[in-house]
């Protein structure tokens, strides 16, 4: 074959190689960016699918069980929704009550934003308890506010979630924060003590 001819035509081909690379390039480029775009847009929509059909409901104060939740964060857990006005400022809050591992329970307070084109959530505060327990929402002093109620792993006994021994603890959601007011343990000084006797003689 002709030397000219052969490298016209390798010329040829090192130009529609590089064209082809180019254009292949900006499509997975592109590709990619819209597979991005489409999967936020998804855990968007997911994540305010539980809100919406809470809001289409009309659910005020109660508790309403789900299968399945999946935020932004990807955390699959069995949670419940309550839909309050916690702190009483005339605007409801979305209350979410998940497991957080095998031992915990998360309370989340979101400000949901209902907006036709994109409805947006809006994560307030959070806190997290060391036990299964749930929180419950009351005003159990009668002072017009609500407070919030659980229980947690004793702080100052200190000793494995295993022992149980426990505290009843009292939140209240003031500023946008969830604040602790209240932590009583839920045992005496002798139960510490017979919990921890049982405890080494189980072990030893």
């Amino acid at each position: 074959m002709d030397t000219e001819l052969l490298n016209k035509i390798l010329a040829i081909l090192t130009i529609t190689g590089w064209v082809v690379g180019i254009v292949s390039f900006y499509y997975a480029y592109r590709s990619g960016k819209k597979y991005e775009e489409l999967m936020s847009m998804l855990f968007n929509k997911l994540a305010s699918q539980p809100f919406e059909l809470i809001g289409m409901l009309g659910i005020d104060a109660q508790n309403t069980v789900k299968h399945l939740y999946d935020f932004q964060e990807h955390v699959h857990s069995p949670y419940t929704v309550t839909k309050l006005d916690i702190d009483q400022d005339g605007e409801e809050e979305l209350l979410i009550q998940s497991g957080c591992g095998p031992y915990s329970c998360k309370l989340e307070i979101y400000k949901f934003n209902r907006a036709d084109d994109e409805p947006t959530l809006t994560l307030i505060d959070s806190t997290v308890v060391s036990t299964m327990a749930g929180y419950v929402f009351n005003d159990i002093d009668g002072d017009g506010k609500i407070e919030i109620i659980t229980e947690d792993n004793s702080q100052k006994a200190e000793k494995p979630y295993v022992m149980g021994l426990r505290d009843r603890v009292i939140y209240r959601f003031e500023n946008k924060k969830i604040k602790e007011i209240s932590r009583i343990e839920l045992y005496s000084d002798e139960d510490l003590k017979e919990v921890i006797q049982h405890f080494k003689s189980y072990h030893s």
